[in-house]
């Protein structure tokens, strides 16, 4: 048996663009479709983390301290392979 390590996506649904979904919501992590929260901002070394938007601060009630606990325990799961699948 295999066991894995999951993940939470925070997401922000918007208005689907196309086919006939087009104006609907659609529950998907798929970054191509809505906007996802938990994006390279979240790793300390990645370029998007040193400048967090305002809308993503507000939406998630997120402050520069909570930024930088969040990116300080990613990069320790980094460091650990706790990003990895288990076995």
């Amino acid at each position: 048996m295999r066991y894995y390590i999951g993940a939470y996506y925070l997401i922000k649904l918007r208005d689907s663009n196309f086919g006939t979904y087009e104006g609907k919501k659609l529950h998907t992590c798929s970054a191509c479709i809505n906007d996802s929260f938990f994006d390279a901002w979240s790793i300390s070394w990645a370029e998007d983390g040193k400048n967090v938007d305002a809308e993503t601060k507000s939406d998630f009630n997120l402050n520069d301290k909570l930024i930088k606990e969040i990116q300080n325990w990613t990069d320790k799961k980094i460091e650990e392979n706790k990003s990895l699948a288990l076995q």
